[in-house]
């Protein structure tokens, strides 16, 4: 996987959430990546509730903060939406396809199946490959979104200072980054613990398969977090509802991401309990770390910026 094309200064990678804003700096230095800085910054309450951003100017002020505490020094920045604000087709087009002709026939499709109107909306796509039943068609994944999901976060990189290179899905930000620091495997699974919801997003062969969330009860939502069991209980609920719909892949390992992953529930969490092998997801395994980075405070925060790494490695516009 060739990270980065080649440049020294990649883009920063940050993660917008209900409570902080998260921002990673990374280089790439010698054929490996390094940590530069890293910072999160608490949110006002409502200011971006469940991914929607009310107030760009007080998100924009405190990815400033964060922006100065990390000492970064990139001024572009990749931002993500959440995996719920965001409708995906899998579309089966003609392989003999010119670039313009491919992408007006998916926005003719867009058209067809997304449930917005098509001037309201981002669109992207994606070539998943050619179609193993047949290969005069291939796979194209097409991703949508309101598109005022995407201004918002625009305004509140430009009122830090700083210009949004892309805006990607949550959920892909994170698999990128736990590729980078475990590499392939056949089925990943990741479980984040947000700070209103537990979102289960399982991957195969890298593609992406199963994404969904279990809101918090609010009256669960404590200042310690909600309580065991019933982290538990939503937690399980996820995991049933995969076995479900793709009974012939089983996770193996679950990876926990999120601000709330590193809560003594979640430390305590036994393999027996899910009958798989449980692990705080690290993306910064395998990296260096500038020497201005305290490094047990980066590791303590490691599972909180899963999503913030993975937009740091956006690859560009020509990436993979």
């Amino acid at each position: 996987m060739a990270l980065f094309k080649g440049r020294s200064c990649p883009p920063l990678g940050i993660d917008i959430g209900s409570a902080s804003v998260k921002l990673v700096a990374l280089s790439w230095r010698g054929g490996r990546c390094r940590v530069d800085g890293f910072a999160i910054e608490p949110l006002p309450a409502a200011t971006a509730d469940r991914g929607n951003i009310s107030d760009a100017a007080i998100v924009g002020e405190a990815v400033r903060r964060a922006w100065r505490e990390a000492g970064a020094k990139a001024k572009t920045a990749v931002l993500a939406v959440a995996d719920s604000a965001v409708v995906t087709r899998t579309l089966l087009l003609d392989a003999t396809l010119t670039g313009d002709e491919l992408e007006a026939e998916v926005v003719l499709d867009a058209e067809r199946s997304i449930p917005y109107p098509i001037d309201r909306v981002a669109l992207d796509f994606v070539s998943l490959g050619a179609c193993a039943d047949d290969p005069a068609l291939k796979r194209i994944l097409l991703a949508a979104c309101p598109r005022e999901q995407v201004l918002a976060r625009e305004a509140a990189a430009s009122h830090a200072g700083l210009t949004a290179a892309a805006v990607e899905i949550e959920s892909s930000a994170q698999h990128r980054a736990m590729q980078a620091a475990k590499g392939d495997e056949t089925v990943v699974g990741m479980l984040t613990v947000g700070d209103d919801a537990l979102r289960l997003a399982v991957w195969r062969r890298g593609e992406s398969v199963f994404v969904k969330h279990e809101p918090m009860p609010m009256s669960l939502a404590h200042d310690d977090g909600p309580t065991p069991g019933a982290t538990l209980d939503a937690a399980s609920r996820l995991l049933d509802a995969y076995a479900a719909a793709m009974p012939a892949d089983g996770v193996g390992r679950l990876r926990l991401a999120g601000g709330g992953a590193a809560r003594a529930v979640f430390a305590a969490m036994t393999n027996a309990h899910f009958g798989m092998s449980v692990e705080l997801a690290d993306p910064f395994a395998g990296m260096a770390a500038h020497a201005r980075v305290d490094k047990t405070a980066l590791a303590e925060a490691a599972p909180a910026l899963v999503t913030a790494c993975g937009l740091g490695l956006w690859p560009g516009d020509d990436g993979p």
